[in-house]
């Protein structure tokens, strides 16, 4: 096995774009994933040994999210290539102009039956939907690797428990409206990135189930629409 200290800091520690405190955040400054990161060390399911492969592209796909959700300049964004783009389930590429313009969840989710990403024009209104219903934080972990460099297959898993309000607007033209009642959520999916000599992320493709995780949130709900 490679030592990890030949990597950049993104693949050795799974904050360390949150020590960029220079960077232009969406917000002002680096954001709080506390109580993401307390789930995930309490509730992952696999400990990866330090340096292996899923061990890196377990803390490279966590900075990139924290950069593709937060950092609003993307010449600072260090886990990825300027021309990465990014497929889900087959559909087209998007490039980082049509991430920034419709969000990370817009981009993953779509037009679901109970979340109509066509009608969240707003990318920070999509964060704030899916960070109040998931209030005591989303996990995520890369369960396992099935493929070596430069190209990476992995499967992984994404989980947390609706503790807020969900309200969003649903593909049938209404709004869904759920109090929280503590419900599980937990997708899982498989993914496939072609890296550099940096490791950094040249395109991404990405294959789940986005209804899973909305009827996870709504179900057992008596208030689902409005």
């Amino acid at each position: 096995m490679e030592s990890v200290d030949n990597y950049p800091d993104f693949v050795k520690d799974m904050n360390a774009v949150l020590q960029h405190v220079d960077c232009e955040w969406l917000n002002g400054a680096p954001p709080d994933y506390t109580l993401s990161n307390e789930l995930y060390l309490k509730e992952r399911l696999k400990v990866h040994m330090r340096g292996s492969l899923p061990d890196k592209v377990n803390n490279l796909i966590k900075n990139w999210e924290r950069e593709l959700s937060y950092k609003t300049n993307v010449t600072e964004w260090k886990t990825v290539v300027p021309t990465f783009r990014i497929s889900v389930n087959g559909g087209a590429w998007l490039t980082i102009p049509d991430l920034l313009k419709i969000g990370a969840y817009n981009a993953f989710i779509g037009d679901s039956e109970f979340y109509c990403a066509s009608r969240v024009s707003d990318p920070r209104q999509s964060h704030k939907i899916f960070r109040t219903a998931l209030g005591s934080g989303f996990g995520w972990e890369c369960l396992e690797t099935y493929s070596e460099l430069p190209t990476i297959v992995f499967k992984w898993r994404h989980w947390g428990n609706v503790t807020g309000e969900f309200k969003c607007p649903m593909r049938n033209g209404r709004d869904v409206q759920v109090s929280p009642i503590g419900n599980r959520v937990e997708i899982f999916g498989i993914s496939k990135i072609l890296v550099n000599k940096n490791f950094q992320i040249v395109e991404m493709e990405n294959y789940f189930r986005p209804d899973q995780m909305m009827e996870q949130i709504i179900k057992g709900s008596t208030d689902q629409s409005c």
